[in-house]
């Protein structure tokens, strides 16, 4: 497996744990795991930048962890805000 099979797959692997993770918590605590996540997804996105070839499903990945980004943004600054 090349290494950024393995970068794309722990990064993965990283933003759905840490949002199980914060499940249950709250304050800080539950921040801290979004914002774990959201770097999560954000290396993630570079990892698939890198390897991207102009091909529609790659650039279907892209946008779907782009999407993902702006959620975890928009749920962590929620959270940041009400705590």
């Amino acid at each position: 497996m090349t290494s950024t099979c393995v970068i794309k797959r722990r990064a993965g692997q990283s933003i759905v744990l840490n949002i199980a993770e914060d499940q249950g918590r709250a304050g800080r605590s539950r921040t801290y795991h979004f914002r774990i996540a959201l770097g999560s997804a954000a290396e993630l996105c570079a990892a698939l930048n890198l390897v991207a070839r102009d091909t529609t499903e790659e650039q279907n990945k892209l946008r779907r962890v782009g999407m993902m980004l702006r959620i975890i943004g928009a749920v962590g600054e929620a959270h940041r805000s009400a705590g």
